[in-house]
């Protein structure tokens, strides 16, 4: 699921090139961006303790 936020994310950076974009476009861009980074940010703890905790079980 990271990954594939983490994919969405970068794909929505073409809004920021394309001359044709729509302001609108940019700033829901930016947000899902924001919130993706915030989403991968809370949950890396949560992935790196079960990595941790299937290796040692």
């Amino acid at each position: 699921m990271v990954a594939s936020r983490v994919l969405s994310a970068l794909l929505g950076i073409g809004a920021y090139f394309d001359d044709r974009a729509p302001t609108w476009a940019r700033i829901g861009v930016t947000v899902a961006m924001v919130l993706t980074a915030l989403a991968v940010w809370l949950l890396m703890p949560a992935l790196r303790n079960r990595r941790v905790s299937q290796a040692a079980g």
